[in-house]
C-alpha cells in the first residue's frame, strides 16, 4: 500500500539504484528513481517530494552539489547522502550543507529504512512548526529572572518586599539556580540601583587573598604590596555587595565580616585606621548554614546577622512548569547574539526537557539550549538533538511511570515486600527458569535460591 511520502533515489549505478528503489517501495513509499543530479532536480521542479536519497560520486553533478541545490531551491526537502567513499571531509561537507544524515556503503536496508523514517518524522515536525509563531529576537536583560510557577512568584514577591530596605538577605539555593540574578534584582530595584553592584565568590580564594579583596591593603602590608589597594567594600560604597558561597568563608574572615555588619567599618590589611563604608551586604550559599553552625563550622552570631530574611530559590526540578518559558528565553537570547534564523523546539523535545531532573538547574538548561541550537541541522530542534543523558532520563521516567504507577499511602509496601514481589514476577516471566531469573535480576543462583527459600517458594 502506497503512503503519502515521495522519495527520489539518485544514483548512476543502475543496480544500486534499483535495489534501493525496490526496497523502499516494499515499505509503501512512492519512489522515483533518477540517474543523475540534474534529473533529480528536474523531478523536484515538476513535483516537490519529501525526501531525496543521493549517492555522492556521480558523473556530472555530484551528490554534495545536488544537496546544496536542493537546499537552495526547496529547503523543506530532506536529503540523505549515501556513499562508498566516505571520509571526514565529505561527511562534514554534507552535514554542513544541510544533509539530514550521511550513510556509508555497504549498508543494511534496515538501517536505510530507519533513517528514512527519522528523516520523514523530522520533516513532519518542521511542517507542523511552520504554523507556530517564530521565536522573536530580543535584547537580553542582565537581571531577568524567568518563571511563572507558584514558587517563583513567591520569590518575586519577596524580592519586591526587601529591595528598598537595608535588611540583610540570605539567598539559599543549589548551584545554578540563579542566586546572583536574585541579588542583582534586589539591587536594581532598590534606591542603591545607581551605585555599584559587585559579587565575590568566597570559596574561590585563599583566606589572605579574600581579605585583601574585601578590605583592601596598604602599601607595604606584605611582600608584593607596592601600592595601596582599595577593597570591594570601599569600591561599592553606596551600593551592594553579594558574598556568594558564604559557607566557604574561612572562620577568621567570618569574625571580620561580622564587624563590618555591626559597625559599618573596615580596616585595610596593614592599617589600624577604620574606614566608614555604606554597603548593603547580601549573602548566598548552597550549603545548610544551620547545620554548619551546629558543627561549629560557621559562626552562630554571623549566621543570625546574615539570615534576617531567608530567600529560598527552588531547584529547577521543583518548577518544571517554568522550563518552556526558560527555553524560549534562552533561544531568543541565542538568536539575538548570533544573528541566527528563528529556531523552534518540537513538542517531543520539550516533553523530554521537562522529564529530565536538571541537577545543574537553570545553568545546565541554558547550556543545553545553546548547545542544541548551535548544532541543530534545521530550524526545528528535535529529540535527537538532545544530549544522551536527557533522552535517557525521559525514557527512564516513562518506564518508572509504567512500572510504578501513583500509589495511595495505604497501599505503600516495605522495600523487602517490593523485592519479594518483583523476584516472583521475574521468575514467572521466565517460566520458573532459576538460572535465567538470576541473570535478569543480577544475582548469583545461590543468592536467588536462598531468597526463594525465605519466601517459601517450592517451584
Amino acid at each position: 500500500m502506497t503512503n503519502e511520502y515521495g522519495i527520489v533515489v539518485v544514483d548512476d549505478d543502475n543496480v544500486a539504484r534499483e535495489m534501493l528503489t525496490e526496497a523502499l517501495r516494499r515499505e509503501g513509499y512512492r519512489v522515483i528513481p533518477a540517474e543523475s543530479g540534474e534529473e533529480a532536480l528536474a523531478i523536484l521542479d515538476e513535483e516537490p517530494q519529501e525526501l531525496v536519497i543521493t549517492d555522492v560520486r556521480m558523473s556530472g553533478m555530484n551528490g554534495i552539489e545536488l544537496l546544496k541545490s536542493i537546499k537552495e531551491r526547496r529547503p523543506e526537502t530532506m536529503v540523505i547522502v549515501v556513499t562508498a567513499f566516505g571520509n571526514s571531509a565529505v561527511t562534514i561537507d554534507a552535514i554542513s550543507a544541510g544533509a539530514f544524515d550521511f550513510i556509508s556503503k555497504p549498508f543494511k536496508i534496515e538501517k536505510i529504512r530507519r533513517v528514512v523514517e527519522n528523516a520523514l518524522e523530522k520533516r513532519s515536525l518542521i511542517q507542523e512548526s511552520i504554523k507556530i509563531e517564530p521565536v522573536r529576537t530580543v535584547k537580553r536583560s542582565t537581571n531577568q529572572i524567568i518563571g511563572q510557577s507558584e514558587a517563583m512568584i513567591e520569590v518575586f514577591k519577596l524580592i519586591g518586599r526587601v529591595s528598598n530596605t537595608e535588611t540583610t538577605v540570605l539567598i539559599i539555593g543549589e548551584s545554578g539556580t540563579g542566586k546572583e540574578l536574585v541579588a542583582r534584582a534586589i539591587h536594581e530595584n532598590s534606591y542603591r540601583r545607581d551605585k555599584p553592584f559587585l559579587a565575590i565568590n568566597c570559596g574561590a580564594m585563599t583566606e589572605s587573598l579574600l581579605e585583601s579583596e574585601l578590605f583592601g591593603y596598604e602599601k607595604g602590608a606584605f611582600t608584593g604590596a607596592d601600592k595601596t589597594h582599595m577593597g570591594i567594600f570601599e569600591a561599592v560604597n553606596g551600593g551592594t555587595c553579594l558574598l556568594d558561597e558564604i559557607g566557604e568563608m574561612p572562620h577568621n574572615m567570618q569574625s571580620k565580616l561580622l564587624r563590618v555588619l555591626q559597625d559599618g567599618e573596615i580596616r585595610r590589611v596593614g592599617s589600624t585606621r577604620p574606614i566608614r563604608v555604606d554597603v548593603r551586604i547580601l549573602a548566598a550559599t548552597h550549603r545548610n548554614l544551620e547545620q554548619m553552625v551546629e558543627k561549629n563550622l560557621f559562626r552562630e552570631d554571623l549566621y543570625y546577622r546574615l539570615n534576617v530574611v531567608n530567600l529560598h530559590l527552588p531547584p529547577l526540578r521543583e518548577r518544571k512548569e517554568d522550563i518552556p518559558q526558560l527555553v524560549e528565553y534562552f533561544l531568543e537570547d541565542y538568536i539575538a547574539r548570533n544573528r541566527q534564523s528563528p529556531l523552534r523546539l518540537a513538542r517531543e523535545t520539550m516533553v523530554m526537557l521537562q522529564a529530565y531532573d536538571w541537577p545543574g538547574n537553570v545553568r545546565e538548561l541554558e547550556n543545553v539550549v545553546e548547545s542544541v541550537a548551535t548544532l541543530a541541522a534545521t530550524h526545528v530542534i528535535g529529540p535527537d538533538n538532545l544530549p544522551g543523558r536527557i533522552r535517557a532520563g525521559a525514557k527512564r521516567d516513562k518506564y518508572l511511570e509504567r512500572m510504578l504507577p501513583e500509589t495511595e499511602e495505604s497501599e505503600l509496601l516495605p522495600m523487602a515486600e517490593v523485592e519479594r514481589l518483583y523476584i516472583l514476577r521475574v521468575l514467572k516471566a521466565v517460566e520458573g527458569n532459576k538460572s535465567k531469573a538470576a541473570r535478569v535480576l543480577g544475582l548469583d543462583r545461590k543468592t536467588l535460591r536462598l531468597k526463594l527459600k525465605q519466601y517459601g517458594y517450592e517451584g
